[in-house]
């Protein structure tokens, strides 16, 4: 049920100030260092989104534990959580930042849940929980709305007069100042006027159409942060721990589906061993994408059927169908090993992108979580398989996200590049961002300077590459960049926007 007014406003009385002012410092940090995104995309993302989603913690620190929430035992999802914030600053990468735009708040909320939750049971007993918060966040919109209203026109005597009398004398000041005195004053002394320019043009700023968008998008932002946070601090009410009776599944129908599964896992890697590992790639192009692809539809949907399997038959069922169960992983791991042998052997011939690169990393956390799943069979003890699941995927996602993606991206594929049978088009890497102008740069006139001929796959008609247009854009998008947008991508002067001993650090990685 949602909140009553009088829950609320107990709430309210103790800590509405606290939280209306840091959602609509929020929202005033969002219109002041954040706009450019609008416009500029995730390319307006560097430090400024770091800065912003770390606030954000004390408002949610302030709303769930206070001081508990940086308990150790919180540490094991606040420091990937942390990486993938930092990795805004980090990297210009604009793959990662969209992806870290959809990942950040689903995780982010998923294992608060887990830190309010964690100790009551089942780790996916979360989610029910936040799925209850949205039903009355709507709610309480027009509640926060009003506590904004009344900071300004307060309803209530006494103190909070003082408020309005503040807020409409600095109004009436702000007004008159702008419109009679500063001008007056600028016109009388020129010294003067200058000084001031930069406080009036400012102000300007705020009675043109963009300013007024501000203002709205500012309000708008604060009203929801303080509908969210009342949401949260109403509805996130620990429950009686309940004991649940664990359920059975049918043996009969459990061994029916999985023998029948493992028969034709079987039968498939039977058929398919003479080409399933294969020994090199055809040259066409279209038929090498289309074999790794198969390969991966197979890797994903192995991975969520066997982790549905394992969610709804493990150690519910009978000794004789879980033995069938663990030669369905064994048989299950046979396909995910065959699909990262062929995605391997599609990097080593045409080298990494974006796509490649975070798709073999798919093969890591795939990997892993099935050996775990198999290894709970030789395992007594209560297994959490979603529990697991997330927090292997949450530390991969957070270490891929300060890893120097596409520094490793260019010097990989130009290592593969100088192997005889390599298919790798150096020029393809234009499509990395200003993290590698740096090594660009340096070797735009050596190692990237020729790309091999693709119809004949031959150095000795290899095409030159004109990287000069390339740089012009990463140049131009650094320049037009604001201090607080940038991140330690590597500049045009071959060194980090924010100091020059980055590239050196990186080169030397590489050695």
């Amino acid at each position: 049920m949602p909140a009553s007014d009088s829950t609320i406003k107990n709430i309210l009385r103790k800590d509405l100030r606290y939280l209306a002012l840091w959602c609509a410092g929020l929202g005033l940090f969002w219109v002041v260092f954040l706009w450019g995104f609008w416009k500029k995309g995730v390319f307006a993302l560097g430090i400024n989104a770091s800065v912003f989603l770390v606030l954000t913690f004390f408002v949610f620190a302030k709303i769930y534990h206070g001081e508990k929430l940086f308990q150790k035992k919180n540490a094991i999802w606040l420091v990937p959580i942390f990486f993938i914030i930092l990795s805004f600053f980090l990297y210009e990468n604009p793959f990662i930042k969209i992806i870290n735009l959809f990942v950040y708040p689903a995780v982010f909320l998923f294992f608060y849940g887990y830190a309010e939750f964690g100790d009551e049971g089942k780790f996916l007993s979360t989610l029910p929980k936040f799925l209850h918060i949205d039903l009355e966040f709507f709610e309480n919109i027009g509640k926060a709305g009003s506590v904004y209203f009344n900071f300004i026109i307060p309803k209530e005597d006494g103190g909070k007069k003082k408020t309005r009398s503040i807020v409409i004398g600095m109004l009436l000041f702000i007004l008159i100042a702008f419109t009679v005195i500063i001008p007056l004053l600028s016109s009388a002394d020129k010294i003067f006027g200058q000084r001031m320019d930069f406080i009036y043009n400012w102000f300007k700023e705020f009675i043109t159409t963009e300013g007024f968008a501000k203002f709205v998008f500012f309000y708008i932002f604060s009203v929801v942060s303080l509908a969210f946070s009342i949401t949260l601090m109403t509805a996130l009410k620990p429950e009686e721990k309940t004991e649940r009776a664990e359920k059975k599944v049918d043996s009969i129908a459990a061994g029916i589906v999985l023998g029948g599964i493992l028969a034709l896992y079987i039968l498939f890697l039977a058929i398919q061993f003479n080409y399933l590992w294969v020994g090199n790639l055809p040259i066409d192009f279209k038929a090498t994408e289309t074999l790794v692809k198969s390969g991966f539809w197979q890797l994903f949907v192995l991975t969520i059927l066997n982790i549905a399997i394992f969610f709804f038959t493990f150690r519910k069922t009978n000794n004789f169908v879980q033995k069938i169960l663990s030669v369905f992983t064994a048989a299950s791991f046979f396909l995910l090993a065959s699909a990262g042998y062929r995605m391997g052997l599609y990097v080593v011939y045409y080298g990494f992108s974006h796509e490649k690169l975070y798709a073999s990393y798919t093969v890591i956390f795939c990997a892993v979580l099935l050996v775990w799943l198999f290894s709970r069979f030789f395992k007594k003890g209560e297994v959490d398989i979603i529990k697991f699941a997330a927090f292997l995927f949450l530390w991969l996602y957070g270490l891929i996200a300060v890893f120097p993606a596409e520094q490793f991206i260019a010097r990989t594929n130009i290592a593969l590049s100088k192997w005889a049978e390599s298919r790798i088009n150096l020029y393809e890497l234009t499509m990395l961002s200003s993290d590698v102008l740096g090594l660009v740069k340096k070797e735009k006139n050596g190692a990237l300077a020729y790309s091999r001929n693709q119809d004949t796959l031959s150095m000795e008609d290899s095409q030159p590459i004109d990287w000069q247009p390339w740089i012009a854009r990463q140049e131009e998008r650094l320049k037009n960049k604001k201090w607080y947008e940038r991140s330690l991508e590597i500049s045009a002067r071959g060194g980090s926007a924010f100091g020059g001993r980055n590239l050196k650090l990186i080169n030397r990685a590489y050695r």
